[in-house]
């Protein structure tokens, strides 16, 4: 109908079917349940395995929870506590018992 320069018949076709999709989605709606971070993470791989990366970084980044929180950096220094920085010279070992033991 295109072809033979019948544009409104088919625009008339397009505008109906339309609002038959409208009302159908309207009358019964998509009601899906969201993923769990289990099956979000095994998409995040079956995705970087198959060499869509771009999707993979898609799922990490907008749909799963994000690891850096307000109390992040307390959790860290909690499973990592900080230590003294001073160097104690005397226990060092010298260059001379390092070759030693590596030629042992």
């Amino acid at each position: 109908m295109l072809a033979q320069g019948k544009w409104r018949p088919v625009w008339k076709l397009a505008l109906a079917q339309a609002a038959r999709l409208e009302a159908k989605r309207a009358a019964k709606p998509l009601t899906a349940r969201p993923r769990s971070s289990e099956e979000k993470a095994g998409n995040v791989v079956k995705c970087a395995l198959a060499g869509n990366v771009s999707k993979a970084c898609k799922i990490v980044c907008d749909d799963m929870i994000p690891a850096c929180i307000d109390d992040t950096i307390q959790k860290l220094r909690d499973l990592h506590p900080e230590r003294s920085l001073d160097l104690n010279l005397d226990n060092l070992t010298t260059p001379e018992s390092l070759t030693d033991f590596w030629d042992s």
